[in-house]
């Protein structure tokens, strides 16, 4: 029917070609109408034709990249300004704008005469320390020895003169807690049944356990001291007078506890009105009256005692110290000043390190701001550098992204000022662990370096960034115009199989993997190596456009 309507149009068309100019004039229109509708109809007939036309392919194997693309621009991978760690005059510029200059290069200093100083200081302190340890090393002179001897046998004679006043004392402890306990308080006591027990009922019971079993105790602790008393004399050693007299001091005291606990007893609330007590309450009296002037006595020859062995004891020690001339405790303290002095002459020259300022790399100065003789404030930039020979690129990679790169990802760069077609290899260097707004989407910082220095790159350039992320050897993949897809994990093919003459085809669904580069998906399920699949309608076409 469409051939019979044109072969009409053409024999129309022919017709009025063959009239008179006249007639075309008059006629325009309707010539102009009619191959208007012709060119149409033949239009729409050659888009049927072509629509006509299935596109095949073969199922083969073959590799799949995975890439994220981003672009960024080109910037130095170390750029620092420098600045002094300390305040003062500046004494030295070395560089300018411009100048090429090599790790460790000085490029400014500031005045430094006062941490010189300071390090001539430590350093003599050092040596004094150093000397020190050397002689100590070497042992003690025998002047030395005499001299600290000297100190311990004078000591030693303070002592025993002090010891010589503490016999009395030790007989006067004897006669003034015995009196006390079996005289004095003789009448407060009876003894029954082997033991001592109040001569009156007492209104406190547990107070009156208290008493007499200390009254038992006391008793045995008086007849101990009296036993190693009896046997100090003026002639004793000083040791033995020594520890005697503790023991004087430790049986005053113990009675003195004893008197106190007693005189709770008879003082108690329950007991006060009980006039039958008074004698031994006055006798109580009179008892804890002797005591306290015995802890008078005692108290000065103990004070006495106390500082006259203190000397000894530490002219002792001073001596053994002196004889042992390379003990290793001292050696130890004396290395230890060493290390110290050690420490304050690295101190001072770190001081003065931080009136310098180095190259820290190889690089190009970028900028100078200060001139000789200038006063700086720590912390102000002084010199700023940038390396020549290694650059970067750093990207702002979104979110949805960002989990499939990894360090050391391979990078293709490609640079505007050369087109694509030269390619730059690079790595992932570096991945913010946290993410800034990028127009309400939150992109992750990622620094790409470049693999190796090449004269081309430039700063400031634009560069446009391919991070491979997946990478598969001998896969099933197919373009996606062949795929119908359903959602990210399946999709259908119109597959095509011949038997013989005859042609079918059949829809197959598919498991898919992978999004690769130029269109190409992974199939993990579905298809074989060598099927034949024919490619979808364009309504098709458009409808998994809209599912995609």
């Amino acid at each position: 029917m469409q051939q019979g309507f044109i072969s009409l149009l053409i024999e129309k068309i022919h017709r009025i070609l063959k009239t008179d100019i006249k007639y075309l004039k008059k006629n325009l229109l309707i010539v102009m109408s009619v191959l208007f509708v012709l060119t149409g109809v033949l239009y729409y007939q050659y888009q049927g034709t072509k629509d006509d036309v299935q596109e095949t392919m073969v199922v083969a194997k073959q590799q799949l990249n995975q890439y994220v693309s981003i672009t960024g621009a080109v910037q130095p991978s170390r750029d620092v300004s420098l600045a002094f760690q300390t305040g003062g005059a500046v004494e030295f510029v070395g560089v300018k704008i411009g100048d090429t200059v090599t790790q460790g290069k000085v490029l400014a200093t500031l005045s430094s005469s006062d941490g010189q100083a300071s390090l001539l200081q430590a350093e003599a302190t050092l040596e004094n320390a150093r000397a020190t340890y050397d002689q100590l090393s070497q042992g003690a002179r025998k002047e030395e020895v005499a001299i600290k001897q000297q100190a311990v046998d004078n000591a030693k004679s303070s002592l025993d003169q002090v010891s010589l006043t503490l016999p009395d004392t030790i007989r006067n402890v004897d006669s003034v807690t015995a009196d006390a306990i079996k005289n004095k308080l003789s009448g407060i006591f009876s003894y029954s049944g082997g033991r001592y027990v109040l001569s009156f009922t007492s209104c406190d019971q547990t107070l009156q356990s208290a008493v007499e079993e200390g009254r038992m105790k006391i008793e045995g602790a008086i007849g101990d001291y009296q036993r190693d008393s009896s046997i100090i004399t003026s002639i004793s050693s000083t040791d033995t007078i020594i520890t005697t007299f503790d023991k004087a001091y430790a049986i005053t005291n113990a009675t003195n506890n004893f008197i106190n606990t007693l005189s709770q007893l008879l003082l108690a609330t329950c007991s006060s009105q009980n006039t039958q007590l008074d004698a031994y309450r006055t006798s109580l009296a009179l008892v804890r009256t002797n005591i306290n002037a015995l802890f008078g006595e005692l108290s000065v020859k103990r004070s006495s005692l106390l500082s006259a062995t203190n000397v000894y004891n530490q002219a002792k020690r001073d001596l053994d110290l002196t004889l042992a001339g390379t003990d290793p405790f001292r050696l130890r303290s004396q290395a230890a000043l060493i290390k110290q002095a050690e420490a304050q002459v690295a101190q001072a020259k770190s001081n003065i390190a931080k009136t310098v300022i180095r190259a820290p790399f190889d690089g190009t100065v970028s900028d100078v701001t200060v001139v000789k003789g200038e006063t700086v404030t720590t912390g102000k930039t002084i010199v700023s550098m940038l390396t020549t020979n290694a650059f970067e690129v750093e990207t702002k990679i979104p979110e949805i992204d960002i989990i499939k790169i990894s360090l050391g990802s391979q990078v293709n760069i490609t640079l505007d000022a050369y087109g694509a077609g030269v390619v730059f290899p690079a790595t992932v260097t570096r991945i913010s662990p946290t993410a800034t707004e990028l127009g309400n989407v939150p992109v992750y910082k990622v620094i790409v370096t470049f693999a190796a220095p090449d004269p081309r790159i430039r700063a400031g350039m634009t560069a446009n960034v391919k991070i491979k992320t997946e990478s598969k050897e001998d896969v099933l993949a197919i373009p996606a115009r062949f795929i119908t897809v359903i959602n990210q994990t399946q999709g259908t093919v119109i597959r095509q199989k011949t038997d013989g003459k005859k042609t079918q085809q059949e829809v197959v669904n598919l498991t898919l993997g992978t999004r690769g580069e130029n269109g190409l998906i992974e199939v993990t399920s579905g298809l074989q190596l060598g099927d034949v699949l024919v490619a979808p309608n364009t309504t098709t076409r458009a409808a998994q456009k809209n599912v995609e």
